[in-house]
């Protein structure tokens, strides 16, 4: 269930030099036989562009395969994303979802227009199969990238890319799957927000076992660039979905447990773990359009 990120050498997106800021724990409650498991990982941050690497043990595709249909999106939580994309979307366009899960984004809020999904959880890919999504592919890797170059009028992958040992790939997958004129949608942590700032090694996001890696603002434009996007736009927000009245006493006590180091690992990570308050970023980023 657990694959291994190998300590960095330099900037995996400037090729900049690394600092250690130090080590955190994370943790993760096995779904066979209830044990939770605890690795040390060291957390670098490079000194040119912010960008953030773990390195350490995290979650492989076995680990995914097994995970359930979890709805996660609906309306309220997305209205921000459809109000930025109303005006960016022809008629009945073509759109990718990759990280799908049961597809309830696509259902919920783009039912109008042609739906695909990417999905590696069987049980999560059948319902999105039956609410009337194509699903491609179980990951990207083992997606045929040729004939779909160029058909999708955008590509949506939220809280996707943190998760991908080789996050080049994905953009540049990405990059290809476009039509000219399209757009790339994604949603991710922001490695350069107050609250990552404020906490350092102890903000919960390199802590998730999943995770391996955070963007800065500056490294994602980067990453981008390199992809073959136009300058990419970049909206700080809370997680989709999250509201500050959602955690409250909870989410204040979590921001003074990491301040002050007090947070230990937990199969309950959301309880008082995270804070994420403005620590997200929404990246929208365009292929250019042939003349």
């Amino acid at each position: 269930m657990a694959a291994e990120m190998p300590r960095p050498l330099a900037c995996e997106i400037c090729g900049g030099p690394l600092r250690e800021k130090g080590t955190t724990t994370t943790a993760l409650m096995g779904q066979q036989d209830g044990t939770l498991r605890a690795w040390r990982r060291a957390i670098w941050s490079c000194r040119s562009c912010g960008h953030r690497i773990a390195e350490g043990s995290y979650a492989d595709a076995e680990h995914y395969a097994a995970l359930g249909a979890e709805t996660t999106w609906s309306k309220d939580s997305a209205r921000g994303l459809v109000k930025a994309l109303r005006h960016e979307l022809p008629p009945q366009a073509k759109i990718l979802d990759i990280g799908c899960n049961n597809g309830d984004l696509l259902r919920s809020c783009f039912g109008e227009h042609q739906l695909f999904g990417v999905e590696p959880n069987g049980g999560a890919a059948a319902v999105a199969t039956q609410g009337g999504v194509t699903i491609l592919s179980p990951t990207l890797e083992e997606l045929d990238l040729e004939p779909h170059q160029g058909t999708f009028d955008a590509i949506f992958a939220f809280d996707l890319i943190e998760h991908l040992p080789d996050a080049s790939f994905m953009l540049r997958a990405c990059r290809s799957l476009l039509k000219p004129g399209g757009m790339l949608v994604l949603e991710t942590g922001c490695a350069d927000a107050l609250v990552p700032r404020l906490e350092g090694k102890r903000w919960y996001y390199l802590r998730f076992f999943e995770h391996v890696r955070s963007f800065s603002s500056k490294s994602m434009a980067l990453a981008l660039r390199e992809a073959g996007f136009l300058p990419p736009r970049i909206r700080l927000q809370s997680h989709s979905g999250s509201r500050f009245r959602h955690y409250g006493k909870r989410g204040a006590l979590g921001l003074l447990a990491n301040a002050l180091g007090l947070n230990k690992p937990s199969p309950d990570r959301d309880g008082p773990v995270f804070f994420p308050f403005l620590d997200h970023m929404l990246v929208m980023a365009k292929t250019a359009v042939d003349i």
